[in-house]
């Protein structure tokens, strides 16, 4: 390293957002210190251990949070040449180490790579879950590693005060923010206007022997510490995940905690389990790989109503919990179940969640997906009763003395918060839709569990809110709106009554409202709303393949979009639902993450959270959509009887390969199949593991052959040549 090389003057190192947005024409930011909002690059990848809800964040060039919002670790090599800042170079890049939630960043330097590995884990011996930064110097060269403290996140601002060297130990405001390699070779501070401490390092300024704390009551206090690292050496770091200001033991020492490559190991471990897939498309089956890890990363482990409360909004449980069962993941959707009904018990709704109006159905709904794979008489039995009380909650919610005398909103869920790609706070028909769902899934659980008189009133309340809902819609559509027969958006948000102009971004209000198809199978894929308000989307509310999200925020959204594919899916359109699919692939950050709302333009987050659990459960239901999908088929007699869709989006490209699907849960049983051709003739062959009392079930394959189907719950079928794209 030659610190004389480099120019001694240099402007503040901005983190790699803040970079991007500053050279947007539509976001102009101060030239100086300040740090603004995060408004156009809202990306980042969390990581984490599966014992623990606590999660820290990696933005794309390897800036760490460990507890975001608050300060955050970036690295800075100073090579043979000059000082590299990886926010600032073009030759970054980042992937994850065998799907897994390790994420690796490298950088190119004279004689090969700097690799950054930033990973969470749990200290040897220890009860502390922590993040870990590993370097690796991959070059042919030493260079020195400067880790920084910054008085900023992936989201904006953060208010550091004091920041303290003992030792090995890195102290930020009076916490012990991190376990270091070793005591600093040198160490560079500075505070408030004395400028960044990276014009010290690059300076050459960095000091043997110089002071090792710093204090700013501005709150922009900065440290610099340098190691030198030796050509293929390694180093750690250790950030314990703690809430601010929650004193805690020190975090385990670096050469306690496992490396890079054996996290990620236990997490392909981890995920050799539950629904498995393999598809003849190598990008998207390394996007389900990751995204199936990314589920067990959310999913928050045994949840305590004080200790270890549920982080994230009530909705997002329910999407998780389906999402989890959905791909075999049915030992975490119950453990996320037991402590869902725990905190609920004392009260109808979620209590202690943050959450909006539709929380309360988004969470039954997906207890029943689980109660349906699994028939757990034991866990339902004792969430029977705080699944009862919930249904209650929707029952007296919907009967607000506000809105009592109101024909439109009489008997409707009372305006909610919508997640941030869906729109401005309202009253929407989606809240209503959702509660349906949970309404009627938890008559199916109390039913099932022997709680007759309870699965009744459940019955009862999705009935009458049904009823109410139909009424507003019909009093909606008489009151003269334009827009036809589409799904309004809610009493007071026809789909006509906001199109989208050059002023305003689109409403996607009507976009929700096509959850009563997909997933919540209240109405037909064929339905004449269902028809009208998809074809209301397709026209009003699409860039490309893609689908806009709220007037709130100009984007697109991942989350809609896959909606939109499913209920293509479910209608036997194919070639739009593929479209989509690759959109997602399109739109996925290099670690397979989306953010909430997406810029149409240049791809970055503008809203909401920058790794979506949205969009990665949005993602992940689509293709088990595509894959397998539980559908019910009418008897010759009338009745109805369970039934199984297999293959349904078959893209031309996947044509004459082979794929395969094992230990998939429906509400059949457990379903395994395979495709492999002879010529152009596809020979499918399947397997049902039925529950038990399971009844006659009706396997179709409606992208491979239309008008096959079997009763049979194992065999083989030679099916009728391929065409071309079903």
């Amino acid at each position: 390293m030659s610190d004389t090389a480099a120019p001694v003057q240099r402007g503040p190192v901005r983190p790699w957002w803040l970079e991007r947005q500053r050279r947007g024409a539509e976001d102009e930011s101060p030239d100086g210190d300040e740090v603004p909002a995060n408004s156009s690059f809202r990306n980042w990848t969390l990581i984490g251990n599966v014992d623990s809800s606590l999660r820290a964040s990696v933005d794309p060039r390897g800036l760490v949070t460990p507890w975001p919002p608050g300060w955050s670790v970036d690295w800075w090599i100073g090579a043979d040449d000059r000082w590299h800042f990886p926010s600032e170079e073009p030759s970054v890049r980042q992937q994850l180490v065998d799907g897994s939630p390790v994420v690796e960043t490298r950088m190119r330097v004279p004689g090969g790579d700097a690799v950054h590995r930033a990973y969470g884990a749990r200290g040897a011996a220890s009860d502390v879950d922590v993040a870990v930064i590993e370097v690796e110097n991959a070059s042919s060269l030493p260079f020195a590693l400067a880790l920084a403290v910054r008085p900023y996140d992936v989201r904006g601002a953060a208010h550091v005060e004091r920041i303290e060297v003992v030792d090995d130990l890195l102290v930020v405001d009076g916490n012990v923010g991190a376990r270091l390699p070793a005591r600093p070779s040198r160490v560079a501070v500075t505070a408030g206007d004395e400028g960044d401490c990276a014009r010290l390092v690059v300076a050459g300024d960095a000091l043997e022997d110089g002071p090792r704390s710093v204090r700013c009551r501005d709150g922009r206090a900065q440290v610099a510490l340098l190691f030198p690292l030796a050509h293929r050496a390694t180093v750690r770091v250790v950030l314990p995940l703690v809430v601010p200001k929650r004193r805690t033991d020190p975090p385990p020492e670096p050469d306690r905690v496992p490396p890079a490559a054996n996290v990620a190991r236990g997490w392909a471990a981890q995920t050799d389990r539950g629904m498995r897939v393999e598809v003849p498309d190598e990008r998207l089956s390394t996007a389900i790989e990751a995204a199936r890890r990314q589920l067990l990363l959310y999913s928050p482990g045994r949840l305590d109503p004080v200790r270890r409360p549920w982080p994230r909004p009530a909705r997002d449980a329910g999407a998780l919990v389906s999402a989890l069962t959905q791909w075999g993941f049915t030992a975490e959707a119950s453990e996320l179940a037991e402590g869902l009904g725990q905190i609920q018990g004392m009260g109808g709704r979620v209590v202690g969640l943050d959450a909006g109006i539709d929380a309360t159905g988004a969470v039954l709904a997906g207890l029943g997906e689980l109660w349906r794979a699994t028939h757990d008489l034991e866990l339902f039995g004792s969430l029977a009763m705080p699944m009862a009380r919930a249904g209650h909650w929707i029952e007296r919610a919907r009967f607000s003395r506000r809105h009592r005398k109101d024909p439109l909103r009489r008997g409707l869920l009372p305006t909610g918060r919508p997640p941030a790609h869906l729109g401005p706070p309202g009253q929407y028909y989606w809240d209503d839709w959702w509660s349906i769902r949970g309404l009627l899934d938890a008559a199916e659980v109390l039913e099932g569990v022997g709680q007759v008189a309870a699965a009744v009133d459940a019955t009862r309340f999705a009935r009458s809110l049904r009823s109410d809902l139909e009424r507003s819609i019909e009093l909606v559509g008489q009151a003269g709106h334009e827009g036809g027969p589409e799904e309004p958006e809610g009493p007071d948000r026809p789909p006509a009554a906001l199109p989208p102009g050059p002023d305003r971004g689109t409403d996607a209000g009507a976009v929700g409202s096509l959850v009563a198809c997909a997933p919540l199978g209240l109405l037909g894929p064929h339905d004449p709303a269902v028809t009208a308000t998809l074809e209301l989307v397709r026209r009003e509310h699409t860039h490309g393949a893609a689908v806009g999200a709220g007037m709130l925020h100009r984007g697109l959204s991942p989350a809609l979009t896959a909606l939109v594919a499913m209920v293509e899916v479910d209608r036997g359109e194919p070639e739009e639902a593929w479209a989509r699919v690759s959109w997602l692939l399109d739109a996925a950050t290099p670690t397979w993450t989306w953010p909430d709302v997406v810029h149409p333009r240049r791809g970055g987050g503008v809203a909401g959270d920058g790794h979506s659990l949205a969009g990665t459960t949005g993602f992940l239901g689509l293709v088990r959509r595509m894959l397998v999908r539980d559908v019910a088929t009418l008897d010759v007699d009338g009745g109805s009887r369970a039934g199984l869709a297999l293959c349904s989006v078959v893209p031309a490209g996947w044509l004459g390969q082979s794929l395969e699907v094992h230990d998939a849960p429906t509400a059949a049983g457990s379903l395994s199949f395979g495709v492999r051709w002879h010529g152009d003739r596809p020979a499918l062959l399947w397997e049902l593991v039925p529950h038990v009392d399971q009844g006659a079930v009706t396997i179709t394959a409606p992208g491979l052959d239309p008008d096959w189907s079997t009763s049979e719950r194992k065999g083989e079928a030679l099916l009728a040549p391929a065409a071309g794209e079903r």
